[in-house]
């Protein structure tokens, strides 16, 4: 047994302290002293003058002070807080969901009631409860009272963020102690993949707490947003997929770009429970759009289709020309006009560069900064190109194909010039153009802005680290880059992406779990026979009383 509000000193100190003001009262007695009266009249006035208390040398009554001291030691001890600390048989962890695509304020309401209720009766040793929202954050840790629960749930309420229960089942499972079963209760309706239940092993099961007034669903809700080219190449297409439940009337949906408004959807598709919504030449501007009539957050951030502006040395290939001229996402820069990037011939300019070398003793050389895990990624998109290929059309000098990547303190591309000589068929293939292009936007350090990003959904092409609203710095390590919730993010380079909130893909086949069973397995606690045990010591001692065997 432990105790919950005072630590052992505290208590002790505090029973010795008891211990000895109920032994000084002990010895607390009446002493009586004559006094004379004229009349029985003023009998009891002069009764009550006489009285004194004085204290004896002689302790006369251990029994009664016996069980004063139990019962001022019962009173102290339910003050302490005792809790017992049983080892449970099995760790239960209790998994609210808190995504604000699941019920709203109204169904988190609900089920966090529903799994204080629950809580409140397994053993404190073996228990956890988990609000799953962007990610899992404790409410109840085992050890702890369930008083400290409401406390903790001031000021909770639903994240812009997808569903992540299965998520946290997957580490759970994972992470547990295998010696010890492992109990996990999903709080509400929250639909599970059959598929990934039936890897978490064995010892570990899942059970569903229901619950009556849980209120499933938000309104229409975004299950797709993104981005494409327009067919006719004027600016973009924006394309959105709205849920709506059934029997619901579809929504009044428009968008924005940075404020200005672009109305309502050009066109409009509905194929049973989702529509379809299309605008038509949207600018790409690099501007933030946001669609107004839903009852969640739904923006993205549109492509910069600005061309990329390129100084080309006078004495560069005219194949190096005519590539940019081909090519809508590049530019020749014209007088006045400051380059972003440059083609130079022998060395590299004060711009980042692709240079033509003479003889180099290589074929290709990347130069990466340190540190810059994005462009180490971007590398293997050269590679990829069958750079190694090569083929010479006459007879002249084999030259080197291969790739080089050295690091250093800005981006460079280096090329060997004789390859592109007429002595090889390099700039008739096909992989020509895509080197240039994708050597001058790494350059350049222009990513293309992905066609969509959500929240929970990976997006592996993102500049990192990235930095969330708030300011928190988000590294995944070389891994996809997943937004853990709705809203802003900036890469590397402060160029801005937008996460939306969408609807994932339903459940395939939704596992079918069976009910948690609620029990008082830990037994009645101390701070309820506590009272009961000082209430039998109260008529043990009047039975004493009665007997004459205590004053």
């Amino acid at each position: 047994m432990s105790l919950t509000w005072l630590g052992l000193p505290a208590f002790l100190f505090g029973l010795a302290a008891l211990a000895a003001g109920l032994y000084v009262l002990q010895q607390l007695r009446v002493r009586h002293r004559e006094l004379v009266v004229p009349t029985t009249r003023f009998w009891d006035e002069a009764l009550e003058e006489a009285r004194a208390r004085v204290l004896r040398q002689r302790f006369r009554h251990p029994l009664a002070y016996l069980f004063l001291l139990l019962l001022a030691a019962l009173l102290w001890l339910g003050v302490a807080g005792p809790r017992l600390d049983q080892d449970a048989a099995e760790d239960t962890v209790v998994l609210c969901d808190a995504s604000a695509l699941s019920g709203g304020v109204a169904g988190l309401e609900a089920r966090l009631e529903a799994a204080g209720d629950f809580a409140a009766t397994l053993p404190e040793a073996g228990r956890r409860v988990l609000l799953c929202g962007a990610s899992a954050t404790p409410l109840l840790l085992p050890g702890e009272p369930v008083s400290l629960l409401g406390p903790r749930l001031e000021g909770v309420a639903p994240e812009v963020a997808p569903p992540s229960v299965e998520a946290v089942i997957a580490r759970l499972a994972r992470d547990r102690d295998q010696r010890r079963p492992l109990r996990l209760v999903v709080v509400g309706d929250t639909a599970l993949d059959e598929a990934a239940l039936a890897d978490l092993g064995p010892g570990c099961r899942v059970e569903r707490l229901p619950v009556g007034s849980d209120a499933t669903g938000t309104g229409p809700v975004l299950v797709a947003l993104g981005q494409a080219p327009a067919r006719d190449g004027a600016g973009l297409e924006l394309l959105a997929g709205v849920e709506l439940a059934e029997g619901m009337a579809e929504p009044a949906v428009a968008a924005r770009v940075d404020g200005a408004d672009l109305g309502a959807p050009d066109r409009v598709e509905r194929d049973g429970g989702v529509l379809s919504l299309r605008w038509d030449g949207v600018p790409a501007s690099g501007g933030r759009v946001e669609l107004t009539g839903l009852p969640l957050p739904a923006a993205l951030r549109l492509a910069d289709a600005a061309p990329l502006l390129v100084a080309v040395a006078a004495d560069a290939p005219a194949a190096c020309r005519e590539l940019l001229a081909a090519d809508p996402g590049l530019r020749l820069a014209g007088a006045g006009e400051a380059a972003e990037v440059a083609v130079t011939v022998g060395a590299a300019s004060g711009l980042p560069s692709l240079v033509l070398a003479d003889a180099p003793g290589f074929g290709f050389r990347v130069t990466v900064p340190a540190g810059d895990r994005r462009a180490a990624r971007e590398v293997d998109a050269f590679r990829e190109l069958g750079l190694a290929d090569i083929d010479r059309v006459d007879g002249g000098e084999a030259l080197a194909t291969d790739l080089v990547v050295t690091g250093g303190d800005a981006r460079r591309v280096e090329v060997d010039r004789r390859l592109l000589s007429d002595s090889f068929d390099w700039t008739r293939s096909p992989g020509f153009p895509l080197f240039v292009a994708r050597a001058l936007r790494y350059l350049a350090d222009r990513a293309e802005a992905p066609p969509y990003l959500a929240a929970g959904e990976p997006l592996r092409d993102a500049p990192a680290p990235l930095a969330a609203p708030g300011g928190a710095v988000l590294d995944p390590l070389g891994d996809a880059f997943v937004p853990p919730r709705s809203g802003g993010y900036a890469g590397a380079g402060g160029r801005p992406l937008e996460a939306s909130l969408q609807r994932p893909a339903p459940v395939v086949a939704a596992a079918a779990l069976p009910e948690a069973e609620a029990g008082l397995a830990g037994g009645a606690g101390p701070l309820l026979w506590i009272p009961g045990l000082a209430l039998l010591l109260l008529l043990v001692e009047w039975f004493l009383y009665r007997g004459g065997r205590l004053p």
